[in-house]
């Protein structure tokens, strides 16, 4: 995984990117399959994660302005999370395995984006900590 520097974005290039996902995000629809409680207990990994699902999780420190968190993946279909105004953690779930670009945005114009993520059934990407610039 690398992380890329934001400077290279222009604030008008990440409003539009973030402004693209959030509509998106309004259209995407989830995988709505129901199973029983001994399905999903038995679909967990060790880390309480589906085991056909994955997840990116991640603390930012400076999340006074709002922020929320953008997951794109190769397909173009956006997942979006709120994170913790108090703990600044957040953790984007049910993400079916691709590779996903994670955008982060406050309403400061503040922001962050890290590519190339691969997210695998079961298993949890933790990005660490994140200062938005």
């Amino acid at each position: 995984m690398k992380i890329q520097d934001v400077s290279r974005y222009s604030k008008i290039d990440i409003f539009i990117i973030l402004f693209l996902l959030a509509a998106a995000g309004l259209i995407a629809c989830q995988d709505s399959r129901s199973v029983t409680a001994a399905e999903s207990n038995s679909n967990l990994s060790e880390n309480n994660v589906p085991s056909f699902v994955g997840s990116i999780s991640s603390e930012v420190v400076n999340p006074q302005n709002r922020p929320v968190a953008y997951a794109i993946s190769e397909a173009d279909i956006v997942y979006s999370g709120n994170i913790d105004a108090a703990t600044g953690l957040f953790t984007l779930s049910s993400l079916p395995p691709d590779i996903y670009t994670v955008a982060i945005q406050d309403t400061a114009g503040n922001g962050f984006v890290w590519e190339n993520i691969s997210v695998s059934p079961g298993k949890n990407i933790d990005l660490g900590i994140i200062a938005l610039q």
